[in-house]
């Protein structure tokens, strides 16, 4: 009777296990960099949608296009900070840790769009905005084109759930 109980209990704790370590973590680790480590949120990151040429037009989902939320985790916050005093020196960046911005993959063209970032501290609380909208070219070998390749295949991994939610 105690073995069955042991081993009831052994299966089950093993099957938690298994099903904890399966789920993945909302925000999830792509690459530590010398400044930073740089994670996306798997729970909005989605595909981005054809723009219609009338009205009568359907819009569909564009594989093409791939949005997502990065975080970047400061390494050296004081030095992202006294970047940030010389854009913006009517805000005290002194307490940066991490910030959070939109980003849109042009899949065909090998392109980025990075959008607004805003900026926390280690509490979570805002401290400020840089806004931008700019388009660049992946660089090759870069650390940049390191977390494409990695959104790239995440986005072919888990293509039902991108679809689900553009």
């Amino acid at each position: 009777m105690n073995r069955k109980i042991l081993a009831i209990t052994f299966v089950l704790t093993f099957l938690a296990t298994a099903v904890v370590s399966a789920a993945e973590p909302r925000w999830q680790k792509i690459i530590n960099a010398n400044e930073y480590r740089y994670y996306f949120d798997t729970l909005t990151i989605s595909y981005g949608k054809t723009a219609p040429k009338s009205t009568r037009d359907e819009v569909k989902i564009d594989k093409n296009v791939i949005k997502f939320y990065a975080q970047e985790v400061y390494v050296n916050p004081q030095d992202i900070a006294e970047k940030l005093q010389q854009i913006n020196n009517s805000v005290n960046w002194g307490s940066v840790a991490y910030s959070v911005e939109a980003c849109e993959y042009d899949v065909k063209n090998k392109k980025i769009c990075q959008k607004d970032i805003s900026f926390f501290d280690t509490n979570g609380t805002y401290i400020g905005t840089v806004t931008r909208n700019t388009w660049h070219n992946i660089v090759p070998g870069s650390d940049e084109e390191t977390i494409y390749n990695y959104i790239i295949q995440y986005a072919k991994d888990h293509n039902k759930e991108l679809k689900q939610r553009s």
